[in-house]
């Protein structure tokens, strides 16, 4: 739960100050508290709390039941007979386990993955060009990229493969290629060349080089040898969007289309 202890609505306690805290954006006003004025036209956010029922229950695994609820704060005056109420109750789920095993093939379409469970999603339109970015959440809103080895198409990808990574959204030129235009900056462009070239390297490749949904992997960008795509937490713009850094610290994979 939270107080509400000194939480004045001015302070603005849904702003998100930090980006690379996966956080809840779309759909957010059902969980929000309500607000109480005193007489000095001070307003204060409830208290807030929650309770997950693990009732009526068959399995382990079936739904549990979480209740969001507030109770009200105030200042100079109390209100004649506090009670919590309920904000909003929902049935959480079980996060499935992956689907892994299946060999990644080129050519075909997958969503990519970070480790911190971050999907590709829709491009930002920029100021010269579409931006990649990511996302925590579901894959109804993700974009699939199309994975494809620079010399083979339909053959299973392998530890080493060089691949480009074309998105399939529509509301950029088909075809568009994931493009290191520096060595910091990644964009979508529909030209071809090592800047759209990404070498994959399969972190447990020891007895199986080839390349399953659900494998680990860094990706080295051809152009920039040493530079490895990762997320960029841009809290000016409040995006996370895709660059490349030093250092193998932040793996990917690619799960397929359900």
């Amino acid at each position: 739960g939270n107080s509400a202890y000194e939480e004045l609505t001015s302070a603005d306690p849904y702003a998100v100050n930090y980006p690379q805290v996966p956080y809840l954006v779309d759909d957010y006003d059902k969980y929000k508290l309500h607000t109480n004025q005193d007489t000095n036209g001070v307003t204060y956010y409830n208290h807030g709390y929650g309770i997950i029922s693990l009732a009526n229950r068959n399995l382990p695994t079936d739904p549990v039941q979480a209740t969001w609820y507030e109770f009200p704060a105030w200042g100079d005056i109390k209100p004649a007979n506090p009670v919590a109420n309920v904000i909003y109750s929902e049935p959480l789920q079980v996060v499935p386990e992956y689907n892994a095993g299946s060999e990644v093939y080129s050519g075909y379409n997958y969503y990519l993955t970070s480790q911190d469970g971050m999907t590709v999603r829709p491009a930002y339109s920029g100021v010269l060009d579409w931006y990649p970015n990511l996302l925590p959440g579901t894959y109804d809103t993700a974009i699939l990229l199309t994975a494809s080895e620079v010399h083979e198409t339909g053959q299973a990808l392998v530890n080493g493969d060089m691949i480009a990574l074309q998105t399939t959204e529509s509301k950029i030129v088909p075809g568009s290629n994931l493009l290191t235009y520096s060595a910091n900056w990644l964009t979508y462009s529909n030209t071809t060349g090592n800047d759209t070239l990404w070498r994959i390297h399969k972190r447990n490749n020891v007895n199986d080089p080839v390349i399953h949904i659900g494998d680990t992997f860094y990706l080295e960008s051809v152009s920039h040898p040493g530079y490895y795509i990762k997320p960029n937490y841009a809290k000016k713009w409040s995006l996370i969007y895709l660059t490349t850094d030093t250092g193998e610290d932040c793996w990917w994979r690619f799960n397929a289309m359900e």
